[in-house]
């Protein structure tokens, strides 16, 4: 049972200040009687802030338990001077961030006849955590329009730049060296514009037109950008589908290049090496697995793997893996994963990083739709709303 005060050891105007504060009601019985007392130990203690009553000379004589589980249960008799200094760490005008690492608001009402004080301690580490959210969330919006203009009035310059760039390639077909020289010119282009694009997408939050993907298109689509990219590095690549046809509501292009860019990210982590001897000597793989799931109890989903024996990720990097700008790679954007995160979540889905041991495996969860009719159908009740 804590300890608290009578309440004619206090003033009432400061037990209504208190609880005004609070915005907890003063009880009618608040009012000098005989229930007194009682009333004030009831409000104290449903009091959600901590309250401490300091004597003349400088000691606790009285807490409410919100006091007690904010500081500790060994306050009573102990030196206010003494809490200050074991529980305060950082201070300013108005508020302090205790040890444990919450902040509160700090508030003090003295005692009629210097009897001592009355102070009040708020948590106010949820609202201060809220607004720094809150900030740096603006601060985010704020820099993806800047990225998009940036990224659009880069665009013009580099269109000019390719159309020359074009037209010499045409003109120059004789001299290897230069050749060389402009096809090292062609990559660091590319590099750019994917870039740029790769800006502009994360930019857009994933906004995309959504229409009917047919499950086997994509997969084949998939085939034909993949298999060039693997066996150029010498890695082989399994695609294992469904028999049956799947739908889904999508964007054909933003899921093709989702599953790009994990195949792009597992042929540069095997590289053109065999692996390390703790795997036997197997050479590189990558394992594009899609078969049917449910979501919930009565929706139908999708599940994507993309699977490879590489080295695998560490515990650091799957903490931070899909954050923007955020690479193990010095030629990286840190974008991809970012922008795949992204586009998954634009469709109603999810993708998450599974690593055991050697090996990285991306999964990938989408709904699907039962037919053409619904899509068009959801499609058209969007455009009305419109």
């Amino acid at each position: 049972m804590h300890a608290t005060m009578p309440l004619l050891a206090m003033e009432q105007d400061s037990l209504a200040q208190i609880a005004a504060q609070q915005d907890v009601p003063v009880p009618f019985s608040c009012a000098r009687s005989d229930k007194t007392a009682i009333a004030s130990e009831d409000v104290l203690a449903a009091l959600p802030a901590a309250i401490i009553v300091i004597d003349a000379l400088g000691n606790i004589c009285s807490v409410n338990p919100a006091a007690s589980r904010l500081l500790g249960d060994s306050l009573l008799g102990d030196s206010w001077c003494h809490v200050i200094a074991r529980s305060f760490s950082v201070c300013d005008e108005h508020t302090v961030r205790l040890s444990g690492g919450q902040i509160v608001e700090v508030l003090t009402q003295s005692l009629a006849a210097g009897q001592g004080q009355v102070v009040l301690l708020v948590d106010i580490t949820s609202g201060r955590m809220a607004d720094d959210l809150d900030q740096r969330h603006q601060r985010l919006l704020q820099m993806g329009e800047m990225v998009a203009s940036i990224a659009h009035q880069l665009r013009t310059p580099l269109a000019t730049a390719r159309l020359h760039f074009s037209a010499l390639e045409e003109e120059i077909d004789t001299d290897a060296a230069i050749k060389r020289r402009l096809q090292s010119l062609r990559q660091c282009y590319l590099r750019l514009e994917k870039m740029i694009d790769d800006m502009l997408v994360f930019a857009r939050g994933g906004g995309l037109p959504m229409a009917v993907v047919s499950l086997t298109d994509l997969l084949a689509d998939l085939k034909l950008v993949a298999e060039p990219l693997c066996q150029e590095s010498g890695i082989c690549l399994s695609l294992i589908g469904v028999a049956d046809e799947i739908s889904l509501k999508g964007n054909h292009e933003a899921l093709l290049g989702v599953l790009r860019n994990l195949i792009e990210n597992s042929v540069q982590a095997i590289g053109h090496r065999q692996l390390s001897s703790a795997v036997g000597n197997l050479a590189g793989c990558i394992n594009v697995q899609v078969k049917p799931i449910r979501i919930g109890e009565d929706n139908d989903g999708l599940e994507m793997t993309v699977a490879d024996n590489g080295p695998g990720l560490s515990h650091r990097c799957r903490q931070h893996l899909f954050e923007p700008f955020f690479t193990t790679r010095s030629h990286g954007t840190g974008l991809g994963l970012a922008i795949a995160r992204t586009l998954i979540h634009a469709h109603g889905g999810e993708i998450e990083c599974l690593t055991q041991g050697v090996g990285t495996v991306f999964q990938i969860h989408l709904p699907v739709v039962d037919s053409v009719a619904s899509v068009d159908s959801e499609a058209s009740t969007e455009a009305a709303h419109v």
